[in-house]
């Protein structure tokens, strides 16, 4: 479903985001659709009634929605994304560290987030802690060690 009427405010979000996204090589299939609904689990940018819109839709229910009107909680949820396909895509064909084969892709995603934006970086560590709290990073692979942590 897109929309009739171009909203100049989402227009000028989706090239902020791809402009923001080209600092580290996003690839235009990792960003989700702004003002058009993709179904099957996809998440989807809009902007309503002045907010902004994340939500995600599979067989045509509402898995998930969040509503901001700051353009950069919006901007944080388009990279916390964009960062996860862009880690999971990175880390295939990559050697996996056991016992913990997150630290491939999780680690990718925080390199990524650092790149982008200290603040995201933080926010996604406080966010996901629950999950990054259990990886158990290698000692010595800086590579995927997360920004900030001691390798040793």
């Amino acid at each position: 479903m897109r929309r009739r009427t171009p909203d100049p405010d989402l227009l000028a979000l989706e090239r902020r985001a791809h402009a923001i996204g080209d600092r580290i090589g996003a690839p235009v299939e990792a960003y989700p659709p702004f003002g058009v609904r993709r179904d099957g689990g996809y998440p989807n940018v809009d902007r309503r009634d002045g907010a902004w819109v994340w939500e995600v839709h599979e067989r045509g229910e509402l898995l998930e929605r969040r509503t901001s009107s700051d353009e950069d909680d919006v901007l944080y949820w388009i990279f916390v994304d964009v960062t996860r396909w862009m880690g999971s895509d990175w880390a295939r064909g990559r050697r996996r560290y056991e016992p913990d084969t997150r630290v491939t892709w999780a680690g990718r995603i925080l390199e990524l987030l650092a790149e982008l934006d200290p603040r995201w970086l933080e926010r996604f560590r406080r966010e996901e802690d629950s999950w990054l709290s259990t990886v158990r990073w290698p000692a010595g692979h800086p590579e995927h060690t997360p920004p900030g942590a001691d390798p040793a």
